[in-house]
């Protein structure tokens, strides 16, 4: 993967950014399931090793910046997911 994405970038930053975006659908496409503001599991997964991968690379390379995408990715999925049942909750009586 480093290779791809090393080798895109040098040849452009659009084709880095396709090349990049493909990759992360393959990672975060699919269906998922959850309660309603919860987190889905993938979501928190994707977070975890993102981070855990991201802190292992070289601040700035293609494949650093992967990963914070990925993390940026993951983070407001989860941020959304907690929010989504706020407004219901609000309308509760009981």
């Amino acid at each position: 993967m480093a290779e791809v994405l090393s080798a895109a970038v040098q040849l452009s930053e659009e084709l880095y950014r396709k090349v990049g975006g493909r990759l992360m659908s393959s990672v975060t496409d699919g269906s998922k399931s959850t309660s309603p503001g919860e987190p889905y599991p993938q979501d928190l997964e994707i977070l975890q090793r993102a981070t855990e991968v991201r802190a292992t690379l070289r601040a700035g390379s293609p494949e650093e910046r992967l990963y914070a995408a990925l993390q940026d990715y993951a983070n407001r999925q989860i941020d959304s997911a907690r929010r989504e049942d706020l407004p219901f909750d609000a309308r509760r009586t009981w």
